[in-house]
């Protein structure tokens, strides 16, 4: 009875195509990767390597096609003549298989599956409404008499009865130690949340948002997902936990959280797996979105009518822009909701329960306005307060009387940008949990359910802008030892010790630090953010070879950027010091750089000088990613110069060289070069296949860069094929990806290659955003 992968594949596909008709137009969920993994129970990472060996034996076709419930084509399977002869014959030997069937009343008896399924179904006629492979996921394997498989009436039964996982990933919301009053807030917003897809709900800083929605989510009986976000998060950020919790639920979309699709995709994905999903989203402190989370925000509010049996709670310090009046007012999918401070009543019982002498009360809500976490910060007073200023209170009654070590874990939580685990806050000798366990007791710093520790944004300005001189550096050069010491655990740590070493004033460590991991933050996409640092990066400490270097990482940021007499200038100085050392293989790098600095502003003889004078150096240096790098741009130089049998023999070496030394980032390279041709050349479908492998060797690098060119690649391949709306979709992924993460000059391709799929007036705005850019960069339209 233990079937292989494939021969579940066929069985499941035979059942699933059986409910098909001759004019149907819209594919069963159960054709697709996702509907088969879930048909099947192979692990969804596993269905593309058994689909691609039942491919090439011929057993099944692959095709795109519209699937049920999905917002965008879906590739689909069907099986042909061969697979449905195969499939037959798996189906008569399962059914043949010996097996014990147990019944309803507990009584056993040998039989065939075949014949077990037929007395289920005249038992229980609601099981006719499965095919065989439902039942044979059912069998266990020898537990019957004469350890024959077995089948139980009741098993099946409880199979088809399963609901939904409930599943609350709630890791970011934040540990509530006290709750008071809000009767009413939590009923209005209940009710709002009964009526309305999305509900917002806004109050200034430390008003309560937070704890409110944790009760909230304490009570609610379905699933909930809970995401805080901070000003530096990327999309991929909210998609990975996302993704997890959908899987959890039993509503994951494949790809959701392994890669960054860009809003679009990223948000058709969403939208599907939160369908009928009957889950709570929090998203805690909206105001914070980067501009990429606010366009995927804005996506979501605009498309909440195609979402049913899902709600979102928004919690924000102001009313959000990412949505219009419209949603609101007119298509009423939108609520909103004011939270101000607790009642009188709420505010008395607070101070009780802290001890505070109720002859303070009148005086206190006077001074705070019911504000919760004023009212968490106010110590039992010695004499009555004067002062109206909550900073100066703090100073006074708090700060000074709290003890050094405490104070320093404070301090030392002000310069992060994340929460972080104890040990980011317990950087010096004597310092241990209680600290920590002490200011979480007196609500001065938040825990969030992952067991991490910030400050709260109230306090986080004020502790910062009273640390001296000396006491900043120190907090801020411990932060940055705290995420060196986080590298592989999280792919911002890099760029966040660079951060954190220059507010140091430690310019030296996060010049070494851009030296070292410079071009893995470009292709990540952290361009933007190198490029705001780079002035300070440069060191008079380095020594001639580090700082030729650090040049010539800034000449490939300012390429990306758009600063190309910037770039010039970098590279230039950078070939000066490596020549000044005889440092050759730096002078390769740079002459390769220079080359392909000079294939963008269509120098092409300019281009063939610096690439002739890095490939000898690369020889000689057995460079084999130098000389791939070379060879790859000499082919792009020919196809630019139309020797297009001269450009193909380039790319091939490069390819070779490559794959050869197993280095992913040429071959993906490559395979996208290639493809170009063989798209221009009328191969469409084979310049796609090279598309395709291409942009599978770029997400798992990470590489976002090459993912934004091949989407516009792909993009224009199904534009001359005819299909408006992929390629639509092609474009507009790769224009998100290019946009948000500073790829200018592949910016300007996609909103040239994507104007001639629009009308007139959108069409002649986005020539002129492309020309505007092809201005700046001093680039000359193809």
């Amino acid at each position: 009875m233990n079937l292989t992968g494939k021969e579940k594949v066929l069985l499941h596909l035979s059942e699933a195509e059986h409910r098909l008709t001759e004019t149907s137009r819209v594919m069963p969920p159960g054709l697709s990767q996702e509907g088969i993994s879930k048909a099947t129970g192979i692990p969804r990472k596993h269905i593309p390597r058994n689909l691609k060996t039942m491919l090439d034996r011929g057993l099944i076709s692959e095709s795109q096609a519209h699937v049920k419930g999905a917002a965008q084509r879906r590739k689909v399977y069907l099986l042909t003549p061969e697979g449905l002869e195969l499939a037959r014959g798996v189906r008569q030997q399962a059914s043949a298989s010996k097996i014990q069937l147990v019944s309803s009343d507990g009584d056993p008896c040998s039989t065939t599956l075949g014949e077990a399924v037929n007395q289920l179904v005249k038992d229980h006629p609601e099981t006719g409404k499965r095919g065989l492979l439902f039942f044979i996921r059912s069998v266990s394997e020898g537990e019957g008499a004469d350890g024959l498989a077995t089948l139980e009436a009741s098993r099946v039964l409880t199979a088809m009865e399963e609901s939904p996982r409930v599943i609350k990933h709630i890791h970011a919301a934040p540990v509530v130690r006290r709750f008071f009053g809000r009767n009413n807030e939590l009923k209005e917003i209940g009710e709002l949340l009964e009526q309305r897809s999305m509900v917002v709900v806004y109050g200034i800083t430390g008003i309560g948002k937070s704890a409110l929605a944790s009760h909230l989510v304490e009570s609610h009986r379905g699933s909930v997902f809970w995401y805080t976000f901070h000003e530096w998060d990327s999309l991929s950020n909210l998609l990975q936990p996302l993704g997890k919790f959908l899987e959890a639920i039993g509503h994951g979309r494949p790809g959701l959280k392994e890669a960054d699709r860009g809003v679009n995709e990223s948000l058709s994905l969403v939208k599907e797996g939160l369908n009928h999903s009957e889950a709570l989203i929090v998203l805690d402190d909206s105001q914070k979105a980067a501009r990429e989370l606010r366009a995927f925000l804005e996506g979501l509010a605009l498309n909440l009518e195609g979402m049913e049996k899902v709600h979102f709670l928004v919690l924000s310090r102001q009313v959000p822009e990412f949505y219009s009046r419209r949603e609101v007012a007119l298509k009423k999918t939108v609520g909103e909701y004011s939270l101000e401070g607790l009642d009188r009543q709420s505010s008395d019982n607070l101070l009780a329960a802290r001890g505070i002498t109720e002859e303070f009360f009148d005086e206190l809500y006077k001074l705070t306005g019911g504000h919760p976490l004023s009212l968490e910060l106010i110590e039992t007073p010695e004499r009555r307060i004067q002062v109206a200023n909550l900073e100066v209170y703090f100073e006074e009654e708090i700060m000074r009387r709290l003890p050094d070590a405490d104070k320093r874990v404070m301090q030392q939580a002000s310069v992060y940008r994340y929460p972080v685990p104890a040990d980011g806050l317990l950087t010096e000798p004597g310092q241990d949990y209680e600290s920590i366990a002490n200011l979480i007791r007196h609500a001065l710093i938040n825990q969030t359910a992952e067991g991490e520790y910030y400050l709260h944004d109230l306090l986080k300005g004020f502790v910062l802008s009273r640390l001296t001189a000396h006491q900043r550096r120190q907090m801020y050069h411990n932060a940055a030892q705290f995420n060196m010491d986080h590298q592989d655990e999280h792919e911002r740590s890099s760029i966040d010790a660079i951060y954190h070493y220059l507010q140091a004033h430690e310019h030296l460590e996060a010049a070494r630090i851009a030296l070292d991991k410079g071009r893995e933050l470009i292709f990540k996409g952290y361009v933007d953010e190198l490029h705001e640092h780079q002035d300070e990066l440069d060191h008079e400490e380095l020594s001639p070879v580090e700082r030729a270097g650090l040049l010539t990482i800034h000449g490939e940021v300012d390429i990306e950027v758009g600063d190309w007499p910037g770039a010039e200038t970098n590279l230039k100085e950078a070939l000066e010091l490596f020549t000044a050392v005889g440092d050759r293989a730096g002078q390769a790098k740079v002459y390769t750089t220079m080359g392909g600095l000079c294939l963008r502003q269509g120098d092409l003889e300019g281009a063939v000088a610096r690439f002739e004078e890095g490939l000898p150096l690369c020889h000689e240096l057995e460079d084999q990613e130098g000389e791939n790098h070379i060879l790859n741009g000499l082919g792009v130089l020919h196809w630019q110069k139309g020797d297009i049998p001269k450009a193909k023999e380039y790319l091939e070496r490069s390819l070779e060289l490559a794959e050869r030394t197993r280095h992913d980032q040429g071959i993906a390279r490559a395979i996208t070069n290639l493809g170009i041709i063989e798209f221009q050349h009328g191969d469409l479908n084979r310049s796609i296949e090279h598309y395709n492998r291409a942009m599978s060797l770029s997400e798992a690098l990470n590489d976002r860069k090459t993912q934004a060119q091949i989407y516009d690649n792909l993009g224009e391949a199904y534009r001359l094929k005819g299909d408006r709306e992929q390629a639509l979709d092609y474009f507009d992924r790769g224009i998100e990806l290019a946009e948000t993460h500073g790829f200018r000059l592949i910016t300007a391709h996609l909103y040239r290659d994507m104007s001639q799929l629009l009308d007139e007036a959108e069409r002649d705005e986005l020539v002129e955003q492309a020309q505007q850019i092809f201005k700046e960069l001093g680039v000359k339209e193809e």
